[in-house]
């Protein structure tokens, strides 16, 4: 039988009976068609999954009857990605894949070349977008555990943050021939990492030497192509996701 899952970031416990989100209850009586007695799964976002039973269904609100804890998990190992957004109408998906990646953190890059611009309203509206696409990825790809998605912010100023968070400060650079290693041998499985993607006219070089300064590691995808933003944060989270010997978590009780 499927398995119909439902994000509810909120509080819950064994024999609660709680109202499900307006889109989330409508997603799964209109759509998925789903009524009384349904089993279903509820994601909080933050490392659990309870297994609910459907207890009322209308057309517009539902009304769900929690279980018990059906799987549990630590958070993963530190993934930031820090990436300057592009012009692309495909930029949102490049986000909903990264999650699906194992994205852990997601803050857009103030660059010299960067290209789209946002900041006050227009930036918690792309924010809240982009939550919502996350909510959908972790569903889909049964990930327990919701991204962290911040403002805008600048590129020295991030470098500071990242190091105050004792993450590896891994930064994409376009080609083979310039001696970086590869980022899939230089990154062990447990490292907390956060990989740096530029903007599409790439880094300048004030900014090559502001990562030198600050300690950042200069690693490569290992192709000689010149990749678009998207398909290298993707393709480097892709590596990093795929490191030996990370294990997997067991369930919870």
């Amino acid at each position: 039988m499927r398995e119909y899952r439902c994000f509810v970031p909120e509080a819950q416990a064994e024999g609660q009976t709680l109202s499900l989100p307006a889109e989330e209850a409508r997603h799964l009586v209109q759509v998925l068609r789903a009524g009384p007695g349904r089993e279903v799964l509820l994601l909080d976002g933050a490392g659990k999954e309870w297994a609910a039973q459907v207890a009322e269904a209308g057309r517009r609100a539902a009304t769900v009857r929690v279980m018990g804890i059906s799987r549990q998990t630590p958070p993963p190992p530190p993934r930031w990605l820090a990436c300057a957004p592009t012009k692309s109408a495909q930029f949102d998906d490049v986000v909903q894949q990264a999650v699906e990646l194992g994205m852990t953190a997601f803050h857009p890059l103030r660059t010299e070349r960067t290209e789209v611009h946002f900041d006050g309203p227009r930036a918690a509206k792309k924010l809240e977008r982009w939550r919502r696409l996350a909510a959908e990825a972790i569903k889909q790809c049964e990930r327990l555990w919701l991204p962290e998605f911040h403002p805008p912010i600048g590129l020295a100023e991030h470098l500071a943050l990242a190091e105050g968070h004792a993450l590896r400060r891994m930064v994409l650079v376009e080609r083979l021939r310039e001696g970086a290693p590869g980022l899939a041998g230089a990154a062990a499985a447990g490292d907390g990492v956060c990989l740096y993607v530029g903007p599409e006219g790439g880094w300048t070089e004030g900014e090559r030497k502001l990562f030198a300064t600050m300690g950042a590691e200069a690693v490569s995808l290992g192709t000689e192509a010149v990749l678009r933003t998207g398909t290298a944060a993707l393709a480097g989270l892709a590596q990093l996701t795929a490191q030996p010997n990370q294990g997997s978590y067991p369930p919870g009780p």
